[in-house]
């Protein structure tokens, strides 16, 4: 067993991500048409078990065929139920491959891609803070007094693990700034931003105008 250190680049980390989601999907795809092809083959026994019995024909109660036609009739019930749990599991099991086969799709959907984007930049920004130190102004008095907060620059140990995770955040944050001025080139997303819109500019967001 061979085990790196450190951590992988994040366009070899999606493209992984990308590959496991298409097999997955693949694979459960290949799963649904088993499942439905059982559904059928259940479907197909029942109706040859209900056609060897004249239809409407009664179970005669005392007969010496009545064991014999209660038996058929719980064959052809349990085909039935064999029917309906394929089928059901076949239509779950389509379901689940969809959802895998667009889980790649909806992780670089523009909007998720623009959110996530905001959300590193802030956390490299907090790292940065803590790597620097900052001070920040915890209350005002009413002569215009300031009352402030310092946190001195990480040391050691610690400002060797946010190091560490400044480069992390600044692979993932390059890679889906790439991802999203490749949405913005080829039109996928507007790219909209203080360059595209002024003050009291309308804008619609998500079918409303604000």
């Amino acid at each position: 067993m061979t085990i790196q250190t450190g951590h992988r680049c994040t366009a070899e980390i999606e493209a992984d991500r990308a590959e496991r989601h298409q097999d997955r999907a693949d694979g459960l795809a290949t799963k649904a048409e088993r499942q439905t092809a059982a559904a059928h083959t259940a479907h197909q026994r029942a109706r040859e078990l209900a056609d060897q019995v004249p239809f409407g024909q009664p179970i005669l109660i005392g007969h010496h065929s009545e064991g014999r036609m209660r038996r058929h009739a719980q064959r052809i019930h349990d085909a039935m139920d064999a029917t309906v749990a394929a089928a059901t599991l076949a239509e779950e099991t389509h379901r689940r491959a969809q959802v895998a086969a667009i889980g790649t799709a909806t992780r670089t959907n523009p909007v998720t891609v623009a959110n996530r984007i905001d959300k590193l930049t802030a956390e490299r920004a907090r790292i940065s803070r803590q790597l620097d130190g900052h001070t920040r102004t915890i209350a005002v008095m009413p002569d215009g007094t300031r009352h402030v907060e310092t946190t001195p620059a990480a040391t050691d140990a610690h400002r060797d693990q946010l190091t560490e995770r400044h480069a992390v955040i600044t692979d993932q944050l390059t890679h889906w700034e790439e991802i999203r001025t490749q949405q913005i080139s080829t039109g996928a997303t507007a790219g909209h931003g203080p360059h595209t819109i002024a003050q009291a500019d309308a804008v619609q967001i998500r079918g409303r105008w604000y």
